[in-house]
């Protein structure tokens, strides 16, 4: 009955990720779903602390969420961390132009990552390694997409290399930082937050 109920919880996020596509490309339901963008990350963190001991991971979660949203923080004011770039309006309630939601997204990528490559080797280094990397390469799939439905916005549209170097190093910290609970992140829940991430944001490109 356990697994059957993981089960569920697990298939509930595809499926509301796979709607999320579907509503973005659909000119009608766009407004729409960009105003429940943040409201989706809220409800993926609900999924995290459903598989996750919350209470070895309340701790992380707050401090990977002012990491991330420190650094955004100052990349907002001073274009140095990841290029000059502001947020638009699609993901909610800001405070200093930078939405609250942005730290939760930090730590929702920084576990689906871990998961995933905790099951890919049993080594720290290159677990810690291989997360930063995935975390990375979605980013990749996040810029266009998230320029072209107003999550932010960069001068010329133009990534520049810098913003893939910070959130590598930004990834690593977190990494890093999980090491010893990463151990209790169920894969299952890496594998379908991250494939989840690369489908939509891929879909939408």
């Amino acid at each position: 009955m356990k697994d059957y109920k993981e089960n569920i919880g697990l298939a509930v996020l595809v499926f509301v990720n796979l709607i999320g596509v579907v509503g973005f490309r659909t000119e009608s339901l766009l407004p729409i779903f960009k105003i429940l963008t943040p409201y989706n990350l809220l409800f993926t963190l609900l999924i995290c602390f459903f598989y996750l001991p919350w209470r070895h991971f309340i701790s992380i979660f707050i401090l990977l969420f002012s990491i991330g949203f420190g650094v955004e923080f100052l990349g907002v004011k001073t274009g140095l961390l990841f290029g000059n770039y502001e947020y638009g309006s699609s993901l909610g309630l800001k405070w200093h132009n930078v939405p609250l939601i942005i730290g939760v997204n930090w730590f929702i990528l920084a576990i689906g990552a871990r998961g995933c490559a905790n099951r890919i080797t049993k080594n720290t280094f290159y677990q810690v390694l291989c997360a930063a990397l995935f975390m990375v390469g979605l980013d990749y799939f996040i810029e266009p997409v998230a320029m072209k439905y107003d999550f932010w916005n960069r001068s010329q549209n133009k990534v520049p290399l810098q913003n893939y170097f910070m959130w590598f190093l930004v990834s690593l910290l977190m990494q890093i930082i999980l090491n010893k609970k990463s151990i209790l992140i169920p894969s299952s829940l890496g594998i379908v937050i991250l494939i989840s991430q690369f489908i939509f944001f891929g879909a939408l490109l």
